[in-house]
């Protein structure tokens, strides 16, 4: 965790899930996103007769719930990352696989 600011980790967490990495993404499209995630996580979409406080922000399902908000809006950009900037799959390391092979 990046403990300067742990809401853009948890945005490049969330990226990698996807299976994008984002270290590849240009910082001012990443700056931007980044951004656009922390306005759906302060101004949540609540209905008016909700009776919903904001003690609970820093549960996960409150910081899911401000994913899949952006999803919906910003979908399409991450559809576009996926094929640019796709994250790699783990390698295996070769001494793991000799050891799965002998049992």
């Amino acid at each position: 965790k990046n403990p300067d600011n742990p809401k853009n980790a948890l945005v490049s967490r969330l990226l990698r899930q996807e299976f994008i990495d984002p270290y590849k993404i240009p910082r001012d499209e990443l700056e931007d996103f980044r951004r656009q995630y922390l306005f759906r996580y302060e101004y949540p979409e609540w209905e008016a007769g909700d009776n919903k406080s904001t003690a609970d922000m820093d549960s996960e399902e409150y910081k899911q719930d401000a994913w899949e908000r952006l999803r919906r809006k910003k979908g399409h950009i991450m559809e576009r990352w996926k094929g640019l900037y796709a994250l790699k799959a783990p390698r295996k390391i070769k001494s793991q696989s000799k050891e799965n092979d002998a049992e």
